[in-house]
């Protein structure tokens, strides 16, 4: 009895640190990328149901930058700069990245490596690894290295 009374003052104590750690006024976190988890996601004024709806993000994959967070909100910065309120479960840990302009995929992470594949300006790849300023990035079934400098959402390595 004396164990299960213990057991369970330790998870509310537990419960209680990590609800207050995310509790509104909360310091925002480092920011960092996240990816967009479903078709269709709303983007609203405030961290709540009753805000308004600004933006439908209809690009399941899109990297996000997280900027802010109140409870389960997340405050992100999308790939033209807005910002918006976020419900965190419509957010995914998993690392993407955004071309900003067309780019060759290279089979090396150097200026003189053969191209793989081109890829437009505005396709949303899988971010799979860091070396230096190159990104390996994974379009459909083409995977290669590219400068961070044509990529939006991996400016860092965090979470690769």
């Amino acid at each position: 009895m004396r164990r299960g009374i213990f057991a369970a003052l330790v998870a509310a104590s537990a419960l209680s640190s990590s609800l207050s750690a995310a509790a509104p006024g909360a310091e925002a976190p480092t920011p960092h990328f996240v990816s967009l988890r479903a078709e269709a996601a709303n983007g609203r004024r405030g961290p709540s149901l009753q805000s308004r709806i600004d933006w439908i993000y209809q690009r399941e994959s899109l990297p996000l930058e997280v900027i802010g967070v109140n409870g389960q909100w997340r405050r992100v910065r999308d790939p033209d700069g807005v910002e918006t309120w976020m419900f965190a479960q419509d957010l995914d840990e998993r690392r993407t990245a955004y071309f900003k302009t067309q780019a060759a995929l290279l089979r090396e992470p150097h200026r003189s490596s053969a191209a793989t594949a081109y890829i437009a300006a505005g396709v949303v790849g899988g971010l799979t690894a860091c070396q230096g300023a190159w990104r390996r990035v994974a379009v459909g079934s083409h995977v290669g290295w590219v400068d961070k400098s044509a990529l939006w959402g991996a400016d860092t390595c965090a979470g690769v």
